[in-house]
């Protein structure tokens, strides 16, 4: 069936424009490359947890081994190829609701930077900007808003760098990735919890809180993109 809009360009003689699309060959063939990452992590982490069982009859710490993990895919030729760094905006191949079940998993997929800090940042065009945000429960009212809100209030760090980064997304428009900690019996992770990505968020607002005298909290009002507008590939950097 026709629409006015596509009868006005028959009319004319041309065919309407079409929005471009994020889902092309590239962002298939990344999401198998994704996919391959996290099969491999899962290997490594079996693996590398057996041997130190066999080895020293303790385990390592969760730290040390999702370390160890990404150092393993690191020193795989084929494997270190795929791993790309975080970036501003969008991810190719990753898709809203995808579950990852640990910190390390996040970083080979290009979503995040740190197995322990919550937020990650990045130079673009001289610019330094947050790409994700990493909601691990913290504040539990904040994790109700992720999951249920189309937004919540994200508490800065203490580094001025990270909110000066966040300022900077609020300022240029720039959207950040939201990932939450969600709790889930899998049979992947015995501790019982996975990581949610929860699409881009914008920051909509900014202000400073002193419940101290001598202390200045950074609050900052994020707002969930609609649908539509979450794979636009404009926010491919």
């Amino acid at each position: 069936m026709v629409g006015p809009l596509g009868r006005f360009f028959k009319m004319l003689g041309v065919a309407p424009r079409k929005k471009p699309s994020i889902f092309t060959r590239e962002w298939r063939e990344r999401r198998v490359e994704i996919q391959t990452l996290l099969q491999s992590y899962r290997k490594f982490r079996e693996d590398l947890r057996r041997t130190s069982r066999n080895n020293s009859g303790s385990k390592l710490s969760r730290t040390h081994l999702h370390s160890k993990i990404l150092n393993s895919i690191s020193a795989d030729p084929e494997l270190k190829k795929l791993v790309k760094p975080v970036s501003v905006g969008l991810v190719l191949g990753v898709m809203l609701g995808d579950s990852f079940y640990w910190r390390g998993e996040l970083i080979a997929a290009g979503l995040h930077n740190h197995l322990e800090k919550s937020i990650s940042v990045r130079e673009s065009s001289g610019k330094i900007y947050a790409t994700t945000i990493v909601d691990s429960g913290r504040y539990e009212d904040n994790l109700d808003n992720i999951l249920n809100s189309p937004s919540f209030v994200y508490t800065g760090e203490r580094s001025k760098g990270i909110n000066g980064a966040l300022i900077n997304n609020l300022i240029k428009e720039v959207p950040v990735k939201v990932i939450a900690k969600v709790k889930e019996v899998n049979p992947v992770n015995e501790l019982g919890y996975k990581f949610c990505y929860q699409g881009l968020y914008k920051v909509a607002r900014q202000w400073v809180e002193s419940p101290e005298a001598t202390r200045m909290v950074y609050k900052f009002q994020m707002v969930r993109m609609e649908d539509r507008d979450q794979y636009d590939p404009k926010w491919l950097n």
